[in-house]
């Protein structure tokens, strides 16, 4: 009895599982019959089954880097030259490489990177035409972010391995410049002047000594004056032109005084006194106001003064206009 009930066990559960395989492959016949699909299409071709090989083209890869710059994707071809120097650490254009990543960062005004790119390629010593603009862009850069000694010292460093009298002119005259943008034009002039004879017409230098060594036209604040004359709240503003600014200190600290007189006059001598201390700081903050909104201006007038001698005065300078050429004749030449 035993034995028996236990094989009936057996024959039933034996159903249950061939009932359940069955189950399971009606449910995954079409995944099953997707696969098999898949793997006679893999085994009719059996170059599907092998990966692909891509080869790197050093010439290919300069090429393509090249043409993401000229269409004005920075970032890409900025990629492209990297994998350019990775791949190919020998190669002649390897100099070139880097200089095109460092003007790729100087066109989308990255300049720290920039930086980094020119200062690597000068420390290669590289081919005479990318030193020497690599100097230039690398002085560019340090002037854009402010770094006004670090780009006078880019200057000085070009002219101490490069002697030819065109290259030393126009370091000078950059340099002047640079002088210009901190207003410091004693020494901008002193720059200028040392710029050879032969070269004075090209760089414009009796219309920039015109400009510098008579009396500079920049009307200027005394701030003096419009601290003294702020003893009448309101006077410094309107010596300094600023109109509204002198409205609103006019009305103010008179309020101020008469909220302070009505108050004593009412024997109310407790409000007058904090009247009086409030009205006090508004007092000095209006002559304080005024002798800094006359250092402003003079910094806006002479900001505007320099702007009208650089567009006016300024020329293009050499090294960008040949810039492309350089690159060109680099290209061809390996």
């Amino acid at each position: 009895m035993i034995l028996t009930e236990t094989y009936k066990d057996r024959v039933l559960a034996m159903r249950c599982i061939t009932r359940y395989k069955q189950h399971i492959y009606v449910k995954s016949e079409p995944l099953f019959f997707a696969f098999l699909t898949a793997l006679s299409l893999m085994t009719s071709n059996p170059g599907c089954l092998q990966a692909q090989t891509i080869t790197i083209n050093s010439d290919k890869q300069i090429q393509y880097a090249d043409s993401l710059f000229s269409q004005g994707e920075y970032l890409r071809a900025i990629d492209e030259y990297k994998r350019f120097v990775y791949f190919f650490p020998k190669d002649s254009r390897i100099h070139l490489a880097r200089y095109r990543i460092g003007m790729a960062y100087y066109e989308i005004r990255r300049y720290e990177p920039a930086i980094r790119e020119f200062s690597t390629l000068i420390s290669q010593n590289p081919e005479r035409e990318l030193l020497i603009q690599s100097h230039w862009r690398l002085s560019e850069c340090h002037a854009k972010i402010g770094r006004y000694a670090a780009a006078i010292l880019d200057l000085e460093n070009l002219m101490a391995i490069e002697k030819g009298v065109n290259i030393r002119d126009e370091a000078f005259y950059r340099m002047g410049w640079i002088y210009m943008e901190t207003a410091s034009f004693k020494e901008a002039l002193e720059s200028f002047r040392k710029i050879h004879p032969d070269n004075a017409s090209k760089y414009q230098l009796s219309r920039i000594f015109a400009e510098l060594t008579e009396p500079l036209n920049i009307p200027k604040k005394n701030p003096k004056i419009a601290g003294f004359l702020s003893i009448l709240p309101g006077a410094g503003y309107l010596y300094t032109e600023r109109y509204r600014d002198a409205l609103f200190a006019f009305l103010i600290n008179a309020a101020f005084f008469l909220a302070a007189y009505e108050s004593f006059d009412s024997d109310l001598n407790a409000l007058g006194a904090i009247t009086g201390v409030v009205g006090l700081g508004f007092y000095a903050g209006n002559i304080y106001g005024a002798t800094s909104s006359a250092h402003k201006h003079n910094r806006r007038q002479t900001r505007k003064f320099i702007e009208n001698l650089k567009r006016n005065i300024k020329i293009q300078l050499s090294s960008d206009s040949i810039n492309r050429r350089i690159w060109a004749a680099l290209r061809y030449a390996f």
